[in-house]
């Protein structure tokens, strides 16, 4: 129990500051890249928490040259 709610802490830390850091630069016209997913799960949930936050979008996007999932922010 106790590890899993370490490991939501640290979630919740990484979440924050990615949200933090996508607001103060991502705009509507200009996405702001956050990082990439293996797998397009991971990525829709992190897309997921970070819609459910406030007035940011955000989507993924299949990266072809890389094989990964990139998640994308930008504010409304």
């Amino acid at each position: 129990m106790k590890n899993a709610l370490g490991r939501l802490g640290a979630i919740t830390l990484v979440v924050g500051s990615l949200l933090g850091f996508a607001a103060g630069t991502a705009s509507a016209g200009n996405p702001q890249y956050i990082r990439s997913y293996q797998w397009q799960a991971d990525c829709e949930r992190a897309a997921d928490e970070i819609r459910s936050g406030g007035d940011l979008a955000a989507y993924c996007t299949w990266d072809q040259g890389h094989t990964e999932w990139d998640l994308f922010v930008l504010s409304l």
